[in-house]
């Protein structure tokens, strides 16, 4: 089963990273285990490092769970990306995402 979640920015309570998982394998988990020299991602392992070298908790917010169809589940990964939008390549976006459907 495949899920959606946020990785959260507790200093304003929205996420900055939107991504999905396969249950089985706590994707979300890999995320802190990112160094600058494995990371696909420069400006998620920065926001990262920011915040936890500030003291800073980063949860992790399921925001749909027991999604059946891989499909189905970057279909919606892809309508929260839409919505939050991208920093510096949506007009007021948000998010550290690169991609904004990953298939």
């Amino acid at each position: 089963m495949y899920y959606v979640y946020a990785l959260m920015d507790v200093r304003s309570n929205l996420p900055f990273y939107i991504g999905k998982g396969l249950k089985a394998n706590s994707r979300h988990e890999d995320h802190f285990k990112e160094s600058i020299g494995n990371t696909s991602n420069i400006h998620k392992f920065y926001k990262i490092d920011f915040l936890r070298r500030h003291g800073y908790i980063i949860p992790v917010n399921i925001l749909v769970d027991n999604i059946l169809d891989e499909n189905n589940a970057y279909d919606i990964e892809t309508s929260f990306i839409k919505e939050y939008g991208r920093e510096n390549i949506d007009p007021v976006g948000i998010l550290v995402n690169i991609c904004i459907d990953n298939r």
